[in-house]
């Protein structure tokens, strides 16, 4: 009787990173995200060329979805306060917006025919509703901590911040914790 032709054994070795290879699979979809992975849906980010995109009272806003384009033209509105005089002359300038909910704004004002002049700011949506938040808007430099506080990334957010000592810092370094908040280096 004929015999069957043997199968070749595998060998020890390829056996040996076959098994290494699925344990590390293993380990790796077991292992929690670290800090600073975003495990959310993919964020649409649109930027604006030179100093922005400016928006007047009046105009047809659409920018970047109804809710933001409703608190944009709530916002024009707001700043041309009720004065019929000064309509048309609240502005506001967008620079960059992220659909996971932020938005720099580099002027936010009212110009002529009333002037009352400007201040730049940060507008975050938080339950679903866009807004800025007092502590994210200003002619000085923000405080790291407020922006921390917010989440805000350093994407948007590209300008130096003040630690609690007072001092002036890079707030993509201080939020990556590469200064410490005296704004020392680590």
């Amino acid at each position: 009787m004929a015999q069957k032709p043997r199968r070749p054994r595998p060998s020890r070795l390829r056996s040996g990173v076959t098994a290494i290879a699925v344990a590390a699979g293993l380990l790796a979809s077991a292992a929690p995200a670290s800090a600073g992975m975003y495990d959310g849906p993919p964020v649409d980010t649109r930027t604006w060329k030179g100093e922005g995109r400016t928006l007047h009272t009046g105009d047809a806003v659409k920018v970047a979805g109804k809710p933001f384009n409703r608190f944009l033209t709530r916002t024009l509105a707001a700043l041309d306060g009720d004065d019929p005089a000064c309509a048309g002359s609240g502005t506001v300038v967008l620079k960059k917006w992220r659909s996971d909910g932020y938005a720099w704004l580099p002027n936010v004002g009212s110009f002529a025919p009333c002037p009352g002049g400007g201040y730049y700011a940060v507008a975050v949506r938080t339950d679903g509703r866009w807004s800025i938040p007092r502590e994210l808007g200003g002619q000085e430099l923000l405080q790291c901590t407020d922006l921390s506080s917010y989440s805000v990334p350093p994407a948007i957010y590209r300008q130096d911040c003040f630690v609690p000592t007072g001092k002036a810092v890079a707030y993509r370094d201080w939020y990556w914790n590469k200064v410490d908040d005296r704004g020392n280096r680590r």
